[in-house]
């Protein structure tokens, strides 16, 4: 099975696993494009029929979506992580809790 952006405009609203894209779309109603892509998530764009993961990023040498900020980075263990902000266009630091 493969891996289906259900399109509304031009955002990614869901994200489904279906055997076709016309089952994808005649499940949702809706555009529904394959991808592979693991950064492709809800709130990914569609530009000129290519899906790009937030509006802000552009495509580097290596034809790999980058942000316009480069992603922190933190000590292994920290309980950290960075998650990218569309309405801000910056990482947000996580902080989870380790588990008892």
């Amino acid at each position: 099975m493969k891996k289906y952006c259900v399109i509304e405009g031009s955002t990614v609203i869901n994200v489904i696993v279906a055997e076709s894209q016309e089952i994808a779309e005649q499940i949702t109603g809706k555009q529904c494009i394959e991808s592979e892509d693991r950064q492709i998530t809800i709130g990914s764009v569609l530009v000129d029929d290519i899906l790009k993961p937030h509006a802000s990023w552009v495509l580097n040498s290596e034809n790999v979506w980058v942000p316009p900020i480069p992603e922190p980075t933190f000590e292994e263990g920290s309980g950290q992580y960075a998650e990218w902000n569309h309405e801000t266009n910056t990482w947000d630091t996580i902080q989870v809790e380790p588990a008892p």
